[in-house]
């Protein structure tokens, strides 16, 4: 017996949906999805229930009635499976980090080869003056307590491993103190927190997504109507063939056919550019989709950021930031992850610009 299968489609905000002719909104690229992954699998669709402008990270489970109905139906047994749509990038940011460990990419690594030891950076921090990676060393140093005891106390530094190993000329500081650069690059990791939880949808998307997505759907419109009027026009001249072959029709037959043909092959000129189209739209929706769910999953890490252990928060920091270049003093620029990078333009906030400026910690 097929499974019967219950399906669940939801989007963050009302401005990703389309409407249909009854001006009821519909989730298209979702639905498409499902439907086609149900039949590949052989399932029965037995319900289809759909959340328009509701935040899977804003809105808790308990307050998405559409959640519950679903919930309500598993507990009456009304199906097998839930299946939804999912825009994740779990699998592909953990195929990257396996790309990046390798020994074939490490002069461009960025992420952490692991996530030991007490250091903030590693893999993503370099010396800025000779370019050179730097690298988390320990040393200790005996001090004398008041009682002449000796006290026996580890230093962690960020060294340039360049400057250190002779490697090439380097004018800067040889190392710098862990905890002094860790707290910086907290402090900025703290500031695209604060501006990403302040942001809302719009200013995510950003003006120039919303104005091409605007154009898709105008030219899919204007395609659309191009085509209906095609198909209009080449079934009125199939009649009037069949009136010529009656002797009905003024026009000879000759000169019909060769409309009929024109006709013909402008219906199949609008038909291939609506698919285009609406592969087209269809495909930016997935981006823009994809765009809003990285945002949301980095709007939980900033919620978990500060009470998560040493090894999530090098995790969460190798996502974010790309890299963090070093200078003498503590001077530093900080380059994003595209996505980051994407998020606070959209957002008209944190420019590379700014970032040099932000204050250092002492």
């Amino acid at each position: 017996m097929a499974e019967r299968v219950q399906c669940l489609y939801r989007v963050s905000t009302t401005k990703q949906v389309d409407h249909n002719d009854q001006n009821q909104a519909n989730i298209p690229m979702q639905r498409k999805a499902c439907r086609g992954f149900a039949k590949k699998m052989g399932w029965i669709i037995v319900g289809e229930e759909q959340e328009t402008g509701v935040s899977g990270f804003k809105v808790s489970a308990d307050d998405r009635d559409k959640l519950q109905l679903v919930k309500e139906k598993a507990e009456q047994k009304k199906f097998d499976i839930l299946l939804v749509y999912m825009f994740d990038r779990l699998f592909d940011m953990a195929q990257n980090l396996m790309t990046e460990r390798t020994n074939e990419n490490k002069e461009y690594r960025t992420m952490p080869l692991n996530t030991t030891g007490q250091s903030l950076l590693s893999g993503n921090v370099f010396c800025g003056h000779c370019g050179g990676r730097l690298v988390l060393t320990t040393n200790g140093k005996v001090y004398r307590q008041p009682d002449g005891t000796p006290l026996k106390k580890k230093r962690f530094r960020y060294i340039c491993y360049n400057k250190t190993r002779h490697r090439t000329d380097c004018d800067g500081q040889t190392g710098y103190t862990m905890h002094i650069l860790d707290d910086i690059v907290v402090n900025i990791l703290h500031q695209v927190f604060d501006k990403m939880k302040s942001a809302t949808s719009d200013m995510i998307v950003g003006n120039a997504c919303q104005k091409q997505m605007a154009l898709l759907q105008a030219d899919l419109k204007r395609a659309r109507t191009e085509n209906t009027k095609a198909n209009t026009d080449y079934e009125s001249l199939k009649a009037e063939v069949l009136k010529a072959v009656q002797g009905k029709s003024a026009l000879p037959m000759d000169v019909l056919n060769e409309l009929l043909e024109e006709t013909r092959q402008r219906v199949l000129d609008t038909s291939r550019r609506v698919t285009e189209l609406t592969m087209e739209l269809e495909d930016e929706n997935s981006k823009l989709e994809e765009f809003r769910s990285e945002f949301e999953r980095i709007a939980t890490w900033s919620e978990i950021f500060d009470s998560s252990d040493t090894a999530t928060k090098k995790m969460i920091c190798g996502y974010i930031i790309k890299r963090v270049t070093v200078c003498r003093d503590y001077k530093l620029a900080v380059d994003f992850t595209i996505n980051v990078e994407q998020f606070l333009n959209g957002i008209d906030s944190v420019t590379q610009a700014e970032v040099n400026d932000l204050p250092m910690a002492q």
